[in-house]
């Protein structure tokens, strides 16, 4: 999966759920620190990301993301290949 799509979809839904503009998403930008959120705000994140993305997320591979950087690679290492949800290049 193509790192550049993957990260702009991501700084989309990024930025539609923390109300933030898109070009202030980068890797470095930090869930916790830079944008106060906590497990009920990521909770709800990661539900808005599967529905764009397939049932990626697990407890093993999300607790260690702390940064768009981490969650690109979690997105890119373990979206199966097979599912039905794909990402558009729009």
């Amino acid at each position: 999966m193509d790192r550049e799509i993957v990260f702009k979809k991501v700084a989309e839904i990024t930025s539609n759920r923390f109300k933030i503009p898109v070009d202030k998403v980068t890797d470095d930008l930090n869930f916790t620190n830079d944008l106060g959120a906590d497990f009920i705000d990521m909770a709800g994140f990661i539900v808005e990301l599967e529905d764009e993305f397939g049932d990626v997320f697990t407890s093993e591979n999300t607790e260690n993301i702390s940064d768009v950087s981490d969650l690109v690679d979690v997105i890119i290492r373990d979206t199966d290949p097979k599912s039905k949800k794909h990402i558009s290049k729009k």
